[in-house]
C-alpha cells in the first residue's frame, strides 16, 4: 500500500525563548498544563520524552522534550516538539535562580494510506487539493504557537 505524506513546518525557523532569573524550573512543571489549555487537547495528545534531572551538585541541570499533537481532521494534525533545557541553583535573593531555554518547533502532518490502485491514480489530485488546505492549517498553527510563546513569556515574566 502506498502512502501520501505531508510534513510541513509551520514557521520558517523554530522559536527559541531564553530566560535567566528566579525559578526557571517552574516552566517544566507548568508545561503540560499550558499545552493542554492552549492546544485544547487531553493528556493522551501530549507525550514527554527524555526527561533528565541531574541533582548531583548544587546547580541542578534539567532537560525534557514534549511532543503535542492537535488533530485538525481525521488525517491532518499539528505536531509540535518543545525542548526545555536549563539549570537552577540556590540563591540568596530568591529561593532558586538559573536559566532555561525553550525551543518550539511546530509542523503540519498529514498521512493517508492508499489501499488500491485506483486510489493511487487519484493520489496526485488528492495531494494537490491537500496542499491548498495546508496553508489554512499553517495559519491556524501559527496562531496557536503565537499564543504558546506569549503565555510562556508571560509565565516567565518576560515582557512581550
Amino acid at each position: 500500500m502506498a502512502k501520501i505524506v505531508i510534513d510541513e513546518p509551520c514557521l520558517t525557523l523554530p522559536i527559541v525563548i531564553n530566560y535567566v532569573g528566579p525559578k526557571p524550573e517552574n516552566v517544566y512543571f507548568e508545561m503540560r498544563n499550558l499545552l493542554k489549555r492552549i492546544f485544547g487537547v487531553e493528556d493522551k495528545h501530549i507525550e514527554e520524552r527524555e526527561l533528565r534531572w541531574d541533582r548531583s551538585s548544587a546547580e541542578e541541570k534539567f532537560s525534557s522534550t514534549f511532543f503535542v499533537s492537535k488533530p485538525l481532521t481525521e488525517v491532518t494534525y499539528i505536531f509540535v516538539e518543545i525542548k526545555i533545557d536549563g539549570s537552577t541553583k540556590p540563591s540568596k535573593e530568591f529561593e532558586r535562580e538559573g536559566r532555561v531555554s525553550i525551543l518550539i518547533d511546530p509542523r503540519i502532518k498529514n498521512s493517508v494510506v492508499q489501499s488500491s490502485l485506483m486510489a493511487g491514480l487519484f493520489g496526485f489530485i488528492y495531494r494537490r487539493q491537500l496542499e491548498a488546505e495546508v496553508q489554512k492549517y499553517k495559519d491556524e498553527c501559527r496562531e496557536i504557537i503565537k499564543l504558546l510563546e506569549s503565555d510562556l513569556k508571560n509565565f516567565l515574566g518576560i515582557r512581550v
